[in-house]
């Protein structure tokens, strides 16, 4: 197998804490971003293990990391917008919804060619040196834009958002979720 992927089920152990779910959607990001790499650095790896961990890897960043970058530019960036934060908290919103931008542009060079190894029409051996560059390109972007999310924006949010907004965030990440599902 080309790589494991440990399935979790959605563990709500801080199920009030927005903060904490939008951190577990970093670890995916982070994992996924991660999988995307091995996936295309493994040789010889079997064609059913590629097209498993394409599938999985399309569907997170075409699924459910849209859903994510929702809940940030909907609900975390209103309501810390209404604090009036100070200027580096100002810069680091404004990266975090330029960045999902540059994160969707690349995502609509990648997902045609994770879709096409998911479903065995194309051959990672035949995608690897047109795919390669992108996908580390996405991965530092996620590294520089997840780092920012949580140092500043993160960080900002817990100390400084009153109870009734962090139920409001919460609210709206499991609406989002609820929505999205069939």
């Amino acid at each position: 197998m080309l790589v494991r992927i440990r399935k979790r089920g959605v563990q709500m152990e801080k199920a009030d804490d927005p903060f904490a779910l939008l951190g577990a959607c970093h670890e995916r990001i982070r994992s996924f971003s991660a999988l995307a790499l091995r996936m295309l650095h493994a040789r010889g790896a079997a064609p059913e293990d590629v097209a498993d961990a394409a599938g999985r890897v399309h569907l997170y960043f075409t699924v459910g990391l849209p859903l994510h970058a929702a809940d940030e530019d909907a609900e975390l960036t209103e309501l810390i917008q209404s604090l009036v934060p100070p200027d580096p908290v100002s810069r680091a919103l404004d990266a975090m919804q330029r960045e999902h931008r540059e994160i969707e542009a690349w995502l609509e060079v990648l997902a045609p060619t994770w879709a096409g190894l998911a479903t065995g029409a194309l051959d990672v051996e035949g995608v690897r040196a047109a795919t390669l560059p992108p996908t580390e390109a996405l991965a530092r972007l996620f590294d520089r834009h997840l780092l920012n999310e949580e140092s500043v924006i993160f960080e900002f949010g817990r100390e400084n958002l009153d109870a009734d907004a962090l139920a409001a965030l919460t609210g709206g990440i499991r609406a989002r979720r609820q929505s999205s599902q069939p």
